[in-house]
Parts: C-alpha cells; structure tokens; sequence
C-alpha cells in the first residue's frame, strides 16, 4: 500500500514523500530526487515526521536507478 503525504523536514520545510507499507508490515516513506545524489546527499542527515505520527524518519539508503530515496522510522536524540 502506497500513499501521497506531506513530510516536515527538521521542523521546517515541506517534502512530498509517498508513505509505503509492504506485505510484512515495514512502513518506509520513498522521496523522489530529480538529482540524484547530488540531492540525496542533503537530505541523508535529515529527519522527516509525518503530521499525526509521532515517529521520527531517518535516511536508510538510495535507488539510483530510479531516483528515489528511502527512509523508515528510527530513533532520534535531541542535541542540546
């Protein structure tokens, strides 16, 4: 199951992403990178959160091919 969402990047900005949930339960948001890593690079120290969820995403990996990158929900400390 695929679905269209919003995500806030570090309390700030707004991203598309599609929120997936595969056979096995694994929830991943996928954000489509028009340039390659020269965009995946900015967002791999990123957190995205969704409106109405309380987990935090982080960057779990690349498909070059495609364009596409790939977060899934992580654990994330507050740096003071």
């Amino acid at each position: 199951m695929t679905t269209q969402a919003t995500a806030t990047v570090n309390d700030s900005n707004l991203l598309p992403v599609k929120l997936s949930v595969n056979w096995n339960g694994k929830i991943q948001l996928i954000v489509s990178v028009f340039n390659g890593w020269d965009d995946v690079r900015e967002l791999t120290a990123k957190v995205l959160t969704l409106p109405n969820d309380s987990r935090s995403y982080v960057f779990q990996g690349w498909d070059s091919d495609r364009n596409l990158a790939y977060f899934a929900p992580g654990t994330v400390a507050t740096v003071r």
